[in-house]
């Protein structure tokens, strides 16, 4: 199947890299998100991208997209819809999709956490559904400005379904000509479970501490706390089935290399937002209860950002 023409809903970093990147390598992109401001200054000026780890791919530019809007009928026109918003907003953008999707689509979680793909599926059916896993990280700089910090190649795309490989082939070929090179992997929701065991760990730690991601690493108590984390989470992806190519050693290895950064989690908790705690440590107590495996650590992780986000948000505590 030829695909020209893509949507990329949610202009944040994520969504906003992924956006510039393939518009920059020749496809027809529209970018749809709620924020009007931000749908303006794309309409108008394009997607620029800068920061270091561009040098990986284009190196710094600047891109006009097909397209960007706030209205989600804008999917009727286009073939392949990646959904790159935070898993928070998950339900309304299921709502959102429902009305607009037609048969012959393909519809990509291009999120963090465990199973978002799976409440994707409910609108395109898990036959035309596909899962990838982001390695890259970037902020906005401005409206329509993104800085790409790191990126560590390749990200990782699989289906939900043997009989849909072939369209998560495509989706690797696309990215990979956009310079963002992805690879198509049978056991996706193993490398998603390995990814956010690694992130449900300095997350909600650099949220809570105050600490960036260098300091929680090198402190004893942050550390220690670490690693009890972790080694929860294996437990349960193990029971799920999943064998781990990396060691303990080897994820406790890859966080030391952490710098003076603090994560998404962090971040959104300091500007009074809502966080993914529940795709990151929430599924993994969701899934150690359903196997009888104790997770108390992550659990804790669990109720204590959930407290956090109601002393810094509007919402309730339920």
């Amino acid at each position: 199947m030829k695909r020209n023409r893509v949507a990329v809903v949610g202009a944040g970093p994520i969504g906003g890299i992924l956006a510039g990147h393939l518009a920059r390598s020749g496809i027809q992109v529209v970018a749809v998100d709620v924020i009007e401001p931000l749908v303006r200054k794309i309409g108008e000026r394009g997607i620029k991208v800068t920061g270091p780890a561009a040098e990986k791919t284009y190196g710094e530019f600047l891109v006009k997209l097909k397209g960007s809007t706030t209205s989600f009928e804008v999917l009727k026109d286009v073939e392949t819809v990646f959904v790159c918003t935070k898993t928070t907003v998950l339900n309304s953008v299921v709502k959102s999709l429902k009305p607009v999707w037609q048969e012959g689509k393909t519809l990509i979680s291009f999120q963090n956490g465990i199973d978002p793909e799976e409440n994707l599926a409910e609108v395109a059916g898990r036959e035309n559904t596909l899962r990838v896993v982001v390695n890259y990280a970037g902020n906005a700089v401005e409206d329509g400005v993104y800085k790409m910090n790191w990126f560590n190649p390749p990200n990782y795309i699989g289906a939900l379904t043997k009989d849909s490989k072939k369209k998560a082939q495509e989706i690797a070929e696309m990215l990979s000509n956009a310079r963002l090179l992805t690879e198509t992997v049978d056991d996706i929701k193993k490398y998603a479970f390995e990814k956010t065991a690694l992130n449900a760990t300095l997350c909600p730690i650099c949220a809570l501490s105050g600490q960036t991601m260098g300091e929680a690493m090198a402190d004893e108590d942050a550390r220690n706390l670490v690693i009890e984390i972790l080694k929860e989470a294996r437990k349960v992806g193990e029971a799920m089935g999943f064998k781990f190519e990396h060691s303990l050693d080897d994820w406790i290895n890859y966080l030391s290399a952490g710098g003076p950064h603090k994560p998404s989690l962090a971040v959104d908790l300091d500007a009074g937002r809502r966080t993914e705690i529940d795709f990151m440590n929430g599924k993994i107590v969701e899934y150690g209860r359903r196997l009888g495996i104790p997770t108390p650590y992550n659990d804790s992780m669990v109720w204590c950002v959930r407290a956090k986000e109601h002393q810094v948000t509007t919402s309730k505590p339920k």
